[in-house]
């Protein structure tokens, strides 16, 4: 699916490159029911325009998937019955915000794992085309993260996967992640975001050879650290190997059995900002609005 989104320019960034033709030409997009069978529907949107980019990434093949299928009661008060995807950041949808950073390092194929309020993202995707191809998994009963992620892989085309959490942002490199986790071998790589107290989020124990090797559980006394930014690359092996469970955690039915294994941390020095809470999405509304106007992506 496809449509006219401001990119970013300069080394290794995309110039998109839009008509008024190419917005208009109609194709066809595939929603997938996680829970069952497959729903093709025929609806309107513009095709992918021509794009041009600056210097050869290595990205533009691999699939990304974004579990956006929370039901965000904890947000209600602020956002009524709007999903978290939806929450506007600076006048924007924040899934579009975060699709905008992403597509940025070359990445032009979504996943979208929908579920509280799905029909909202999709029909905002069909009343607003972007210039990416965009399928939605969608699933009608809770899944829980690694569900959803396994729902979605008959959607999935490349040897590796960016999965990432729909509703928090952290201005990983995201080039650089998949160029980490390709020299490791990794079966996981998990982009780690540095913290000052780890008492609301728990923290990740990182051996010396970037190794993830245990996952320590929030506590009061937790101090500084290192905590999962909702950021993965997964060889598409270990997808294809998740248990059949619902609901299925990635974070706590998956990853503490991989820790001492595969699994590696790429380390950012940037903060993470996620949306789940009244207080946590006022913080988000500013930091995120004042980072992508840095990276250009936002324009006035």
């Amino acid at each position: 699916m496809c449509s006219s989104i401001a990119g970013t320019s300069g080394q290794g960034k995309c110039i998109w490159a839009h008509s008024a033709a190419a917005r208009a030409r109609i194709t066809k997009y595939r929603i997938y029911i996680a829970n069952g069978h497959e729903d093709d529907k025929g609806r309107q949107e513009a095709t992918m325009p021509d794009m041009k980019c600056k210097g050869a990434l290595p990205t533009e093949e691999t699939d990304v998937v974004l579990l956006c299928g929370g039901l965000g009661t904890r947000i209600r008060s602020v956002l009524g019955d709007t999903p978290k995807a939806l929450a506007p950041i600076h006048k924007r949808p924040f899934i579009l915000v975060l699709m905008d950073y992403i597509a940025s390092f070359g990445f032009s194929n979504f996943i979208l794992c929908v579920g509280y309020r799905g029909e909202a993202v999709e029909s905002m995707f069909a009343a607003q085309p972007t210039s990416w191809h965009v399928e939605f998994s969608r699933e009608t009963s809770p899944l829980g993260t690694g569900g959803a992620l396994k729902g979605a892989r008959h959607l999935t085309r490349s040897r590796d996967l960016l999965v990432m959490n729909g509703d928090s942002f952290c201005a990983v490199n995201l080039q650089k992640m998949l160029a980490f986790h390709r020299l490791k071998g990794a079966g996981i790589t998990m982009a780690v975001a540095p913290i000052k107290c780890a008492s609301e989020y728990g923290s990740v124990r990182i051996g010396e050879d970037d190794r993830i090797l245990a996952f320590d559980e929030k506590r009061d006394d937790a101090k500084q650290g290192w905590v999962n930014a909702g950021i993965y690359v997964f060889s598409r092996a270990i997808v294809d190997s998740l248990i059949a469970q619902v609901p299925l955690s990635l974070e706590r039915d998956v990853f503490p059995l991989l820790a001492g294994q595969s699994f590696f941390a790429f380390r950012s020095a940037e903060r993470l900002y996620d949306i789940g809470t009244p207080d946590r999405y006022a913080l988000a509304q500013r930091k995120i609005s004042a980072i992508m106007r840095k990276t250009e992506i936002f324009r006035d």
